[in-house]
């Protein structure tokens, strides 16, 4: 083996001494330190000061790398596993970071690194939910997001370079133009970053926001709903409106519930108590919902004899209702109740759809969820070829269930068609 000189042991023994070093350089050492005293004196006693400086840095340098690759590879899972999620904006924040994080492990190299390792994260995702059953594979999705999502990754990778030219150390002192080249490029990384956040915080919002549109919330509660139970349930930004929702409910109330809305600074817009619990909305709701599930138990039913796509049951209630009291859910469907129900049938004839609404009714009220009236449209199915319907159905509009008897159904069920072809004949002729 070739001698070393002092200079070379010396930048070996950190490497020895740690058990990082190769079996040669190890070898090399060794022999060396036999025949050098002053060497072998350094190594037993300590590494000098100088080396152990370089070796500190050294090793830093690795541990930072090697948490900015733990950084990058988590970011990039925790990232992809938001898309097509609720939070899934937040990767326009996140995927810059991705990017930056690239360039601190890759360097440049991270322009086409980082890409390739989204794709293969996301893929792999995507392949872990199909075996799971919770998606389906789409290739034509997977290209799209990984793109998508590489923009915003090279991003961060052209921000974290400016930045680091800017802030490098320069050797030349007193160049003016490098000067003015690192501060241009700080400027434009500056800029490049308050233009994401600007761009993110139009998608979620910001925590800063939010908390005074809290604060606000609570003091709009404590001013004008004092004497109540009223309590905020969350604060939640909505980039449909680019404001921020305080959702208040009350714990003893289950119609009392509404909404507050907040601009960016926190300024109340808009306070729905009066249109969602003064006006009786929320009851609606509450009864048109338990209504809907009284009749899904009859129309979703395996004995429901009829192909139908889509087949629901609303009620029809706007006044006179009190808050947190418990109807009469069938007496209601009596009065307001409204089905609407479209069935899917080889044969589409008024004869065929009078006796189809018979069946209904019966199955209805035998299923305990009468109806007041029925939107009901007989068509044919859908061709496996094309995926189109044959022209002609048989269509009521609004057609009382008291009409619904077996004298003369023909007749009724014949008119109440014409009546719905001419409606729709007529809207034709005003588009």
């Amino acid at each position: 083996m070739n001698k070393i000189t002092c200079e070379v042991c010396m930048d070996l023994m950190p490497l020895v001494r740690d058990g990082i070093a190769s079996d040669d350089s190890k070898m090399a050492v060794e022999q060396h330190i036999k025949s050098c005293t002053v060497c072998e004196a350094l190594y037993s006693e300590g590494i000098p000061p100088a080396v152990s400086s370089e070796k500190a840095f050294y090793r830093f340098r690795r541990q930072v790398q090697l948490f900015s690759v733990f950084l990058l590879m988590f970011g990039s899972f925790f990232g992809l596993g938001l898309t097509a999620g609720a939070d899934m904006f937040y990767n326009s924040l996140i995927m810059p970071m991705i990017g930056m994080l690239g360039y601190v492990v890759f360097r440049w190299k991270a322009l086409y690194n980082v890409p390739v390792l989204l794709f293969i994260i996301h893929a792999l995702l995507n392949i872990f939910r199909t075996l799971q059953g919770t998606e389906h594979l789409d290739i034509y999705s997977l290209l799209m997001w990984t793109s998508l999502y590489s923009v915003f990754a090279l991003l961060g990778i052209f921000i974290a370079a400016m930045f680091y030219y800017a802030l490098k150390k320069n050797e030349k002192k007193g160049n003016t133009q490098r000067k003015l080249q690192k501060a241009g490029a700080f400027l434009a990384a500056a800029l490049l970053v308050i233009g994401l956040c600007m761009f993110a915080n139009a998608l979620v919002g910001n925590p800063v926001s939010g908390l005074l549109a809290e604060k606000t919330a609570g003091e709009h509660l404590s001013e004008h709903y004092a004497n109540t139970d009223f309590v905020i349930e969350k604060v939640s930004y909505s980039f449909k409106d680019g404001g921020y929702h305080a959702y208040i409910i009350s714990p003893s109330s289950a119609d009392s519930y509404f909404t507050l809305y907040f601009d960016m600074v926190g300024n109340l817009r808009y306070d729905s108590y009066e249109s969602m619990v003064a006006n009786g909305q929320n009851t609606a709701r509450r009864l048109n919902q338990a209504y809907r599930e009284l009749t899904d138990s009859v129309l979703e039913s395996s004995a429901f004899p009829f192909q139908s796509e889509i087949a629901f049951g609303d009620l029809e209630l706007t006044e006179g209702l009190e808050l947190d009291r418990m109807y009469d859910i069938p007496k209601l469907g009596a009065e307001a109740g409204r089905l609407t129900v479209y069935v899917d049938e080889e044969t589409v004839s008024v004869e065929r759809a009078s006796e189809i609404l018979l069946e209904i009714r019966r199955l209805m009220e035998e299923g305990g969820a009468p109806f007041y009236s029925i939107n009901f449209v007989l068509q044919y199915p859908r061709s496996e070829e094309n995926g189109n319907r044959p022209e002609g159905r048989v269509e009521v509009q609004e057609f009382l269930c008291a009409d619904i008897y077996q004298d003369k159904m023909t007749e009724r069920v014949k008119k109440a068609n014409e009546e719905a072809c001419a409606y729709h004949k007529e809207l034709d002729q005003k588009k």
